[in-house]
């Protein structure tokens, strides 16, 4: 299809559209750092428009997202295992599972980081008295910290800071579901 055979407003969109894209290559660098700078000036304004439009188009959104998984499933499956890989990803994950255990056995729940626990008991295991290393990148060595519940979750306790303790891999995994070696820590 040559020029002289597109009509002339199609062929005005043309040229106007290779105009912007040429004026854009020639000024790349100056675009990119207006807009970041831009960008900058603006986070605050620029989250809260962002939320805005989210609550307006939610179904919309959730729409193309579940569209978007379904068509790229190997794509997602990859993001998500490199994401449950980085530190904030396996607490994102580790949070979100004691909130479905704890909703499961009908138990309320606090949030919090399982890392205040440990600080809390110095890292030494609540059992046996051991000093859990929380360095190891193995977290199936015996000496790794674990958060345990006092009273189990599948025994009516709650998922709280007062009800859990820093116990090793090795006593956790002994002790399971049962109330062996409490140590009266709902009254710290």
């Amino acid at each position: 299809m040559t020029n002289s055979s597109v009509p002339k407003s199609e062929s005005a969109c043309q040229d106007k559209a290779e105009y912007y894209r040429m004026y854009y290559l020639k000024n790349k660098e100056r675009i990119n750092r207006r807009n970041n700078e831009y960008y900058q000036q603006n986070k605050e304004k620029r989250k809260l428009q962002g939320k805005k439009v989210y609550q307006a188009n939610k179904e919309k959104v959730l729409e193309r997202i579940k569209l978007y998984k379904s068509t790229h499933k190997e794509a997602t499956a990859l993001a998500m295992k490199k994401y449950h890989q980085t530190e904030r990803g396996r607490t994102v994950w580790l949070r979100a599972k004691h909130k479905r255990r704890a909703l499961e056995a009908a138990c309320s729940y606090d949030s919090f980081d399982a890392k205040d626990v440990f600080e809390r008991d110095n890292y030494i295991c609540q059992l046996c008295g051991c000093k859990t290393r929380p360095d190891y990148k193995n977290s199936y060595h015996p000496k790794y910290p674990n958060l345990d519940h006092v009273v189990p979750l599948s025994k009516g306790g709650d998922h709280t800071k007062q009800n859990t303790q820093c116990l090793c891999r090795q006593c956790n995994i002994t002790k399971n579901n049962k109330r062996a070696g409490d140590q009266l820590r709902m009254f710290d």
